[in-house]
């Protein structure tokens, strides 16, 4: 059995292999088999999961969960308190190649309390706005609006978008939800 550092330190898993120059916040715990590269940086209370690759320069916001399995490329910006189901990639070249010169990153990013759904794909230079959710393998091509839910291949609004948490709650809880009496 594996021990979680002490409190307000760090864990990293004997397996994770985490480059010198990462920065990694306090209560930050990376799981096994995760590479972390150069220069990127993890907020605190964060959580990433087995087998999953953090790129270069990457800035991941305080208390995000990064489920296993997951692709996180160069540049990439995560807000705080954002979730990333497992085997989600997030992609930073629209037309990747091998020694394809003049590359140049199309990062995604990533506001604060969105959700993003397993086995979702997040293209090239996609914004994910403040509280917005991604339905299960869903594909998004164009940035998404802060508190709108999409689904779907390519991604598509679901749902009338709410403004808060608070009012997603509501909503879940109102006299109208199905079966979801009590959250």
């Amino acid at each position: 059995m594996v021990e979680m550092g002490a409190r307000g330190e760090p864990f990293i898993h004997p397996t994770a292999i985490v480059h010198d120059s990462a920065h990694i916040g306090p209560g930050t715990a990376i799981w096994a088999y995760v590479v972390v590269e150069m220069g990127a940086r993890l907020g605190e209370n964060c959580v990433v999961g087995t087998h999953t690759y953090v790129g270069n320069y990457a800035s991941i916001g305080d208390r995000t969960r990064i489920m296993g399995q997951c692709y996180i490329p160069t540049r990439i910006k995560i807000g705080r308190d954002v979730f990333i189901g497992p085997q989600v990639s997030f992609l930073g070249d629209k037309y990747p190649q091998v020694n394809k010169p003049n590359h140049t990153e199309n990062p995604v990013t990533i506001e604060d309390n969105v959700s993003v759904g397993a086995n979702s794909v997040i293209l090239p230079g996609v914004t994910l706005g403040q509280g917005c959710r991604i339905g299960a393998g869903s594909v998004v091509t164009k940035d998404v609006l802060p508190w709108f839910t999409v689904a779907g291949n390519p991604a598509r609004a679901m749902k009338k978008p709410v403004t808060s948490w608070d009012e997603t709650y509501e909503g879940l809880n109102g006299p109208h939800a199905p079966g979801l009496r009590g959250l």
